[in-house]
């Protein structure tokens, strides 16, 4: 998915989520050197290309994951990259392609234990036919695992993934090329991956970019769909452990609104995050229905691209905000404390444009994963890292 902010550059969009349920009063020590109470940023590894990092996901204040892509300008190809935080300093580790891939991209990660994680994406072959991409954490390596696609011609892309147990995972996204685009929906049974039926709403694109499991039975996905004169609107769907069904979401005005993210603090408390027009976007379930929650629009034109729930009272969301001085994007993160969602000051690095795509919560880390530009906007994408302890 796409979104552009008013006199900025578009960025692709990752809207993918991890949560780490941590109970409310929980102590939040510190972890890692140099890491405060603000959101500040972290270093970077040398990136090996242009690009950046679309998602987040952690197990422990010592186990985070960060995954992208980076363009290899020497032989024009586009692989992904995986980042982990070992409590210290972001790593770059080893990640697979597709196969007889020009391109490779992941965008959603989830992490269930230190020894099991999941990433999702999509590669694109030299016939420009795009592709599902899942690759998986053992514990020492990441591997990729064969993902099927639909449509005809068999294609795909996912954009966002939770895992409940070792046999239990599901990855979400969109298939369709040449025609309008379908939700696409896959399944981890322990063995295999699998297409799970999925329903749409009306003739139009659909597509999904996010999804959040609380239990095997109850699961939520969001993305958007077309109306007939091609404006987005809302869309959710829930997996009651028999088959997905949509459930009816509200809009904001007639503008555009795409969800761009979900996380879920228990079955009645699920939140959403995406945007509306030039607006930021903020749906709640409360065990009966999907509501719209005011959420700040800083200077006007801004947008949430990932939301992580720790607890009632504590649920973060991170994006992107226009500075109409400085004509650039400034990272953005709004935190729900129970009552209202609140901006709260989030760091940038270098005057040019500064995005957050993904964040992951854990106990004693918090970390948002996204991209910046370097030379006063001439340069190259890299990957931008906050933190807050």
């Amino acid at each position: 998915m796409r979104r552009t902010l008013v006199a900025v550059l578009s960025i692709v969009t990752a809207g993918s989520l991890v949560l780490i349920g941590v109970p409310a009063g929980t102590a939040r020590p510190m972890g890692g050197r140099g890491c405060t109470g603000a959101w500040t940023v972290a270093p970077q590894p040398a990136p090996a290309g242009s690009g950046g990092l679309n998602a987040a996901a952690a197990t422990s204040s010592s186990d985070a994951w960060a995954v992208g892509s980076l363009f290899v300008q020497s032989d024009q190809t586009g692989n992904t990259v995986i980042e982990h935080h070992d409590g210290t300093s972001w790593s770059v580790v080893a990640s697979a392609d597709g196969p007889n891939a020009v391109q490779s991209s992941l965008d959603g990660v989830a992490a269930r234990t230190a020894s099991d994680a999941w990433a999702v994406g999509t590669f694109i072959r030299p016939n420009n036919l795009i592709r599902t991409l899942i690759e998986r954490w053992d514990g020492s390596a990441w591997h990729r695992v064969k993902s099927p696609n639909a449509g005809t011609p068999a294609g795909g892309s996912l954009s966002g993934v939770a895992a409940v147990a070792a046999d239990d995972a599901w990855a979400v996204g969109s298939f369709g090329q040449g025609a309008p685009s379908r939700t696409l929906i896959e399944h981890w049974d322990g063995t295999s991956w699998s297409v799970v039926a999925s329903p749409n709403k009306g003739p139009f694109p659909n597509s999904l970019s996010s999804v959040a499991a609380i239990g095997p039975d109850d699961v939520w996905a969001v993305g958007a769909w077309f109306t007939k004169a091609f404006v987005d609107r809302t869309l959710v769907l829930h997996w009651d452990g028999t088959a997905w069904h949509r459930v009816v979401s509200p809009n904001a005005g007639q503008a555009e609104n795409d969800l761009t993210s979900v996380a879920a603090v228990a079955t009645d408390d699920v939140w959403a995050v995406g945007f509306h027009g030039a607006h930021t976007l903020t749906l709640h379930w409360d065990g009966t229905a999907w509501s719209f929650v005011s959420s700040p629009t800083p200077g006007g034109s801004a947008d949430l691209a990932a939301v992580a729930a720790v607890a009632t009272d504590d649920v973060w969301a991170v994006g992107g905000r226009v500075d109409q001085q400085a004509n650039a994007l400034r990272t953005l993160v709004e935190h729900w404390n129970g009552t209202a969602w609140v901006v709260v000051a989030s760091a940038n690095k270098g005057p040019s444009d500064n995005h957050l795509w993904g964040v992951a919560s854990a106990p004693g880390r918090l970390s948002a994963v996204g991209d910046r530009f370097t030379g006063g906007g001439t340069g190259p994408l890299v990957p931008l890292t906050l933190e807050r302890c």
